[in-house]
């Protein structure tokens, strides 16, 4: 195949009147007062031998200018013989020509299983009249409980990586931590849920904290099959950030200032926390911190609060969503790019507590006041093309957000006042593109959401 496609190739530029690529199943010679002519073509060596046959014609012709063109054709003529013969006699004789390889058969195509689209919205609900909280799943919206009611359990924050679901988590203990300030509290050890999608029945549960403090990790994600969380604990009136291996702690602070780690991202190579540190002598000050592999990494001065919230990686920067205080007490959203802050919003009153980026195209979500008025407190999504209400909803702060395609989930949760015996009561909220999904729950007066994922699994 490939000796035929450079003769042909060759013929084309140094034979007059050879045309194997406008027809190609032909040879033909050009003559200025005669048409084209076609002549047989079998093979290379014999398509020229019949070449030189056909120009007999041109010799009975007496024109001088066809007896000068008659020379020029035979000399080309032979030309092509003798070039055609080399050719066609190395492709057979020369033993070190490789043979022409043959042409693979395609791939077959690799059938696509479709997926559909699974939301988990996670956090808890109220067990009515026992005063405990349910560690509570609700999957497409139908409720799946964790624990069984007889203590306290709250879900915190999720993840999925393919069909597989893990939670983080807390469950309160026998034991009680009396910080001087409030009654006596429940101790609580972190717990990291696990289960196949459409198996929530048989979710396991790993326990990750050795009961000595309260414990609460925040947020989970996974990574070359490590499983990583983020969170802190209580050894005294501060608090710890730490940042969990397959269960196993590493504090990435000492416990003498308070400190706190609330998200997680890996891109299988390094792990990043984000979270906050208040510095040594400033009870008012807390620095936007970001922990890289356990370094880390001032955001800001501390001369007022500020933390990370929500945090990923994208096209090989470090995209960090949160806020600080601004002068009056009010939180004003920032987004740090590579630690470089940029401002994304012009409105004082807003805080951010959701990120995901695709492509440098980023998705905030977070909550937002346009009057500076913390009555009517909404939740809000951010993107390039400025800023959308997710909801009318007053006193309601946004807390988490999944994007799945051109589908923008969040979370939410309302103050909605207090019942007869003045217990507060909070209602969550889930909206998808801004139209609220209904969720299934025992007390509607009494449960919360604290995060949002998307799982994509095999449609059965």
């Amino acid at each position: 195949m490939k000796t035929l496609a450079y003769s042909r190739y060759f013929h084309k530029l140094c034979a007059a009147g050879w045309d194997y690529v406008s027809n190609p199943g032909k040879a033909a010679i050009w003559h200025p007062r005669a048409k084209l002519i076609f002549v047989k073509r079998t093979t290379v060596l014999q398509d020229s031998k019949a070449f030189c046959k056909e120009l007999k014609f041109l010799w009975k012709t007496p024109d001088k200018f066809i007896t000068t063109m008659r020379r020029k054709m035979f000399f080309a003529a032979a030309l092509c013989c003798i070039v055609s013969a080399v050719m066609v006699s190395c492709g057979k004789d020369n033993p070190d020509t490789p043979e022409p390889e043959p042409t693979p058969d395609p791939e077959p195509e690799v059938p696509v299983t479709p997926k559909d689209t699974v939301v988990y919205a996670v956090g808890q609900e109220a067990v009515p009249g026992k005063g405990y909280y349910y560690a509570t799943i609700w999957k497409d919206g139908k409720r799946i409980l964790l624990s069984d009611g007889s203590y306290d359990a709250f879900c915190n924050g999720a993840y999925a990586d393919g069909e597989t679901i893990y939670i983080a988590g807390c469950e309160a203990t026998g034991d009680l931590v009396d910080d001087g300030y409030y009654e006596p509290y429940h101790q609580n050890v972190g717990v990291i849920w696990k289960f196949k999608a459409g198996e929530e029945d048989k979710a396991e549960k790993t326990v990750i904290s050795d009961g000595k403090y309260s414990t609460s990790p925040i947020a989970v994600t996974v990574a070359d099959g490590k499983v990583y969380a983020a969170g802190f604990d209580t050894p005294d009136y501060d608090r710890r950030a730490i940042l969990w291996t397959d269960g196993q702690p590493q504090y990435l602070t000492d416990g003498k200032t308070d400190a706190l780690a609330y998200c997680i991202y890996s891109d299988g190579k390094d792990v990043y926390v984000g979270g906050y540190v208040q510095p040594a002598g400033n009870k008012q000050g807390g620095i936007a911190t970001i922990w890289k592999n356990g370094v880390a990494q001032r955001l800001t001065s501390g001369n007022t609060v500020a933390k990370v919230n929500a945090i990923c990686v994208d096209g090989g920067k470090v995209y960090a969503a949160g806020s600080e205080k601004e002068s009056g007490g009010r939180w004003k959203g920032v987004l740090w790019i590579d630690g470089v802050a940029q401002d994304f919003t012009d409105y004082a009153g807003t805080e951010v507590t959701g990120l995901y980026v695709k492509d440098g195209e980023y998705v905030i979500e977070g909550n937002m006041t346009e009057t500076n008025s913390a009555k009517d407190i909404c939740p809000y999504i951010w993107t390039s093309a400025g800023a959308q209400k997710v909801a009318e909803t007053t006193l309601c702060q946004g807390v988490g957000l999944a994007v799945a395609g051109n589908d923008i989930y969040v979370a939410g949760n309302e103050n909605a006042g207090y019942d007869s015996e003045y217990n507060p009561i909070n209602i969550a909220y889930l909206w998808k593109n801004g139209v609220e999904q209904e969720l299934e729950v025992e007390y509607k007066n009494d449960f919360s959401l604290w995060g949002v994922i998307c799982a994509y699994v095999e449609k059965k």
